[in-house]
């Protein structure tokens, strides 16, 4: 035992057990990779993490607890509250208030002991599995960037002409540039969850911006599943799919550290006064009445690089989700290239946003690049939608490129958006890909990257990572999309035809995208066939959702 107790010793062994108990409560089942695929690893406790400046930091934040644990056992409970549930707390009667101390002291030294000795285990363990998957000490690692609100036509790379993006255009002259990739949705929320999860709209648990709700405990990520394949797992910038204290929050969904926005509203804002560390709050001074000094996508790298450093020698999924260029519009620090360009001044900010996100990206594509393990690196770079009008004119830039709409709508211009795939390892370099995909193939296209064993079923994604090698994926039926604000809207492609249609019965626009990118000419009273085929599978593939309804007269 790691304490004395005066009282009688018949509490020694209900104190063990307690102790036992709580670490359960924390932890879960400890399992050895060698018990895979069928066993899951140890969820972490306690993690190092870097700060902003690059100094390490202790957090207490619990990550990634497993699924089949219930809400009650991923608290963060200490052996010391599991052994007063367990024993009661009339325990201390009879003691003085000198006795219970000590005891309190005791427990807590002992707790800590438990934690170091967990978290040592922890690491032998996960290198352990690693070895067992991969047959190595090491896997590639992933870096997935996700821009907010950025067009498919804001970048050089897909057309852009005023705005500049070296760094962007660089990368995808050194990797695969895709022209035919769909986010999750147009609105932020459903995207992101889309992205995570594996599901399109139809079957995602969050499908629109509000209510505002958090992921559950049953939802499987991204995150999660990279992290039992023996990944570190890292989130930097807008998370939006729960806030502290919830079941969505990110250290309970996969990730061992985070750092960022949790709420999607504040994340508006440019100049916060304070940002999330796992679930401690980071306080900035320089924002303070009304100052703009502390610039939350600069914070969003540095955090991100130093966490790099930090875990450089083990296989890792980092996911950085950059706020740039979403609204609000407004001034951006050190970035003046655009600032005696005759535009209005909206389209001048709006411009050195763009610009200010290429060379935040630039600077994590520069670290990846001297660093020893570049030729284990992917990198994906994509936007949550496409180009927002809340205070610029999109149709300036082409931000939508040559697609109608734009956010908020299911027209191509509103889903088809850029994605980037850059690392050494590819097959072939500078390529141009019209692979047919979307967000919700990004999971099961990381969990083959990374070898992952164990992964959820019945997913509406699937692995393309034989296009990274220059490999024929087999043909997809359709994707789909549904939006829930402000009417309920369905949008389906299939091949070359892409279906609209606004309510459950209302009549569908067709458009061939092969002729029509730009959806100019309904052709649904020329393709009645296609028209058919596309209502059934509107109707076959989607799910009724509790929180989003859809009544039958819509």
């Amino acid at each position: 035992m790691f304490w004395r107790l005066n009282r009688s010793n018949r509490l020694f062994p209900l104190i063990l057990l307690a102790i036992l108990s709580g670490c359960n409560a924390e932890n879960g089942d400890e399992t050895l990779a060698a018990d895979l695929p069928t066993a899951d690893l140890v969820t972490p406790t306690e993690t190092t993490s870097p700060s902003a400046d690059g100094t390490i930091v202790e957090s207490s934040a619990t990550s990634a607890p497993l699924p089949a644990l219930s809400p009650e056992e991923r608290s963060d409970r200490t052996m010391f509250e599991a052994w007063i549930d367990l024993l009661g707390s009339n325990v201390f009667d009879g003691m003085s208030d000198d006795e219970e101390d000590d005891i309190r002291r005791r427990a807590a030294e002992a707790n800590d002991y438990w934690k170091q000795i967990k978290a040592q285990n922890l690491e032998a363990i996960r290198q352990v599995n690693r070895q067992v998957i991969h047959g190595r000490s090491y896997a590639a690692s992933i870096i997935l960037i996700v821009a907010d609100d950025l067009g498919y036509g804001d970048l050089g790379c897909y057309g852009q002409q005023k705005t500049k993006t070296p760094h962007l255009d660089a990368m995808a002259a050194e990797g695969v540039r895709f022209t035919n990739y769909y986010t999750g949705s147009p609105l932020g929320v459903p995207s992101r969850c889309s992205l995570t999860t594996g599901l399109h709209t139809g079957h995602t648990r969050l499908r629109g911006n509000k209510p505002v709700l958090p992921l559950k405990t049953e939802d499987c990520t991204i995150a999660e599943l990279l992290w039992r394949a023996g990944y570190t797992t890292g989130l930097m910038g807008r998370w939006a799919l729960g806030d502290v204290e919830t079941t969505g929050t990110p250290n309970r969904q996969g990730f061992e550290h985070a750092f960022g926005y949790l709420d999607h509203e504040r994340a508006r804002n440019y100049f916060p006064p304070m940002l999330w560390r796992n679930a401690q709050q980071v306080k900035l001074p320089g924002n303070e009445n009304g100052q703009r000094e502390d610039y939350s996508p600069e914070l969003t790298t540095d955090e991100a690089l130093a966490w790099l450093n930090s875990e450089c020698d083990r296989p890792f999924f980092l996911q950085v989700n950059y706020t740039l260029p979403h609204a609000e519009i407004g001034p951006v620090p050190e970035v003046t290239q655009y600032d005696n360009e005759d535009w209005p001044t909206a389209q001048k900010q709006y411009a050195a946003m763009v610009s200010r996100l290429d060379s935040e990206v630039g600077r994590i594509l520069e670290f990846v690049k001297t660093s020893h393990y570049r030729d284990d690196v992917l990198i994906f770079f994509t936007s949550d939608n496409g180009p927002h009008a809340d205070s610029v004119d999109p149709k300036f830039f082409q931000s939508a490129g040559p697609f109608r709409g734009g956010k908020g709508q299911l027209f191509e211009g509103d889903i088809r958006v850029p994605m980037i795939v850059w690392g050494e390892g590819l097959a072939e370099q500078n390529i141009e890909s019209d692979c047919l995909w979307a967000a919700w193939d990004l999971l099961p296209t990381l969990a083959d990257l990374a070898e992952a064993i164990r992964r959820p079923l019945n997913l509406d994604g699937i692995s393309v990572l034989g296009k990274f090698h220059s490999r024929r994926l087999a043909e997809r039926d359709y994707l789909y999309w549904e939006l829930h604000e402000p009417t309920f809207q369905q949008a389906i492609r299939a091949g070359k035809w892409k279906g609209l249609r606004t309510g459950l019965s209302g009549p569908i626009a067709l458009y061939d995208l092969e002729n029509d990118p730009g959806e100019s000419t309904d052709v649904a009273g020329f393709q009645a066939e296609v028209v058919e085929r596309l209502e059934g599978l509107l109707n076959d593939a989607r799910s009724e959702s509790a929180d989003w309804p859809v009544g039958s007269d819509r």
